[in-house]
């Protein structure tokens, strides 16, 4: 009877709680699996932070060759500002045209014209700062007029800039 007693509670009770144990352990062992490979993933993002951390210099200077918007005070603040460096007036800028990126692209572009007066060599001078601007400023077309006096010439320029 008791050989019997203990073979009704091995087979009723011990061996399924052996196979709750075996499940669970089984549940452990890829929870463990999980967790290491989060914390190898987590440890791989902290290398690449660290790595962008030494290049903060050029992704800021990329940052500002693009940016998330236009900002257009801030270009013409700039375009004033290179315009009196160069010598040249700003005598008015016109209006804006925004061009809605194509699908699957994300740099979107705005342009505009806008009107200087100065000497030749100023004007010169002029689109050499704006080439060298971190800026993406793309100029896509220049006319002007004859001085009717002096050395002094009327340039419509009209530009392009692009953000993301």
């Amino acid at each position: 009877m008791l050989l019997f007693l203990t073979l009704f509670f091995s087979i009723f009770l011990v061996i399924p709680k052996y196979s709750e144990l075996q499940i669970l352990r089984a549940k452990v062992s890829e929870k463990r699996a999980e967790f290491l490979q989060r914390k190898e993933y987590f440890s791989h993002l902290e290398q690449l932070s660290k790595e962008l951390e030494k290049h903060q210099e050029a992704l800021s200077k990329i940052d500002t060759a693009l940016p998330e918007q236009p900002n257009l005070p801030s270009l013409l603040e700039f375009l004033q500002k290179a315009c009196s460096e160069n010598g040249l007036l700003l005598k008015s800028v016109g209006s804006f045209d925004n061009f809605n990126p194509k699908r699957g692209q994300k740099i979107k572009t705005v342009q505009f014209n806008f009107e200087v007066s100065g000497t030749f060599d100023d004007f010169m001078n002029f689109l050499s700062t704006l080439e060298k601007s971190a800026r993406l400023i793309e100029v896509s077309s220049i006319s002007f007029n004859l001085p009717k006096e002096g050395d002094i010439f009327s340039f419509k320029v009209k530009v392009r800039v692009h953000s993301f």
